[in-house]
C-alpha cells in the first residue's frame, strides 16, 4: 500500500477502498482538496485534480503518483458553467465512470464588513454555490446505475453557523452551501447519488504548519489549543478523513448531512470559552 503523504503509515485494509473509483476534487491543487485529493489516492481512488492553476496542479498530481497512487491533472474553470457537462463526459470517456465529486474549490477574500464589495461577493458565491450547484447537477445527470454507489461531498464551515466580522460573503455562502447540500441529497438520492458536507474548525493548513508552530507564534497557538475541548486544533488531515468516510460504502445511509469537524469546539458555552482564557491570564 502506497504511504499517504506527510505520514508514517501502517498496513490499510479494504474497510475503506476506494480501488475502481474515480475521485474528483475541485480546487485541489493546494490546501485542503490536495491532502483530501492526497487521502482518496492512499485508499486506491483514480484522483481527478480539477482546479485552474496548472502548476500547483501538476505538482500535486505528481506527489501522489510518486508515493504510488493515481492521480492527473484535468483543468476546470468553475465559472465556465457550460464546461461541466463535457468535463464530467471525457472523464468518463477516459477512465470509464465518475464515483465521487468533491466540491471544495473556494475563491474571493475576508474582506471584513466595511470593505466587502459586490465583485467579492459574487466571486465568492460563484465558486461556493453556483459552481457546486451546477456542477453537482451535472454531476447527478451522468452517473448512471452501472457507476453506483456515487457520493458528492461539499466542504462548508462552523462559519455557516458561528459568525465574525470577517466576511459576509464567506458566511452567507457557506451557509447556504450547507441548505444547498440537504437539496442536493432530496434531489440526488433517488439517482442513487448520496450528498453530505463536512463542516470543518479551525484547521491550520499543511502550508501554514510552519507558520502557525512558530515561536513567536506561541501565545495564540496556545489560546487557540485552550479553547478545544481536545487540546488542539485541527490539520488537513482530519478534513480529508472525514471525506474519506462519508463518500465511503461505509456510510450507505448517511445523506444530506453537514458533519462536524472542528474537535468539539462549536459545542461550547461562549461563557466557558471566556472562563477558560480568563484562568489561563490569571
Amino acid at each position: 500500500m502506497m504511504p499517504i503523504p506527510g505520514e508514517s503509515n501502517g498496513m490499510h485494509t479494504d474497510f475503506l477502498s476506494y480501488r475502481d473509483r474515480v475521485v474528483i476534487v475541485t480546487g485541489s491543487g493546494r490546501g485542503i482538496g490536495k491532502v483530501i485529493a492526497g487521502q482518496f489516492a492512499a485508499f486506491g481512488a483514480q484522483v481527478i485534480i480539477a482546479d485552474r492553476d496548472a502548476e500547483r496542479s501538476q505538482e500535486t498530481a505528481r506527489q501522489i503518483v510518486q508515493n504510488g497512487g493515481r492521480a492527473e491533472y484535468h483543468p476546470l474553470d468553475l465559472a465556465n458553467l457550460d464546461q461541466f457537462e463535457p468535463y464530467l463526459a471525457m472523464i468518463i470517456a477516459k477512465y470509464g465512470k465518475v464515483s465521487v465529486l468533491v466540491n471544495n474549490a473556494r475563491a474571493g477574500g475576508r474582506t471584513g464588513f466595511l470593505g466587502e464589495t459586490a465583485e467579492n461577493w459574487e466571486k465568492v458565491l460563484d465558486v461556493s454555490l453556483r459552481a457546486s450547484l451546477f456542477l453537482s447537477q451535472a454531476f447527478i445527470k451522468c452517473v448512471s446505475k452501472e457507476m453506483l454507489p456515487a457520493s458528492i461531498l461539499n466542504i462548508s464551515s462552523v462559519s455557516s453557523t458561528l459568525v465574525s466580522t470577517e466576511s459576509a460573503a464567506y458566511h452567507a455562502g457557506k451557509a447556504a452551501l450547507e441548505n444547498l447540500t440537504r437539496y442536493l441529497a432530496a434531489a440526488g438520492g433517488p439517482r442513487g447519488v448520496r450528498v453530505n458536507g463536512v463542516r470543518l474548525g479551525f484547521i491550520v493548513q499543511d502550508e501554514h504548519q510552519e507558520r502557525f508552530y512558530s515561536e513567536g507564534n506561541r501565545e495564540y497557538r496556545q489560546l487557540a489549543e485552550l479553547t478545544h475541548p481536545l487540546g488542539r486544533v485541527g490539520s488537513s488531515r482530519d478534513v480529508a478523513d472525514a471525506a474519506l468516510f462519508l463518500c465511503s460504502e461505509r456510510a450507505l445511509f448517511i445523506n444530506g448531512e453537514n458533519i462536524v469537524v472542528d474537535g468539539g469546539f462549536s459545542t461550547q458555552d461562549p461563557f466557558v470559552l471566556l472562563m477558560k482564557h480568563v484562568k489561563k491570564s490569571t
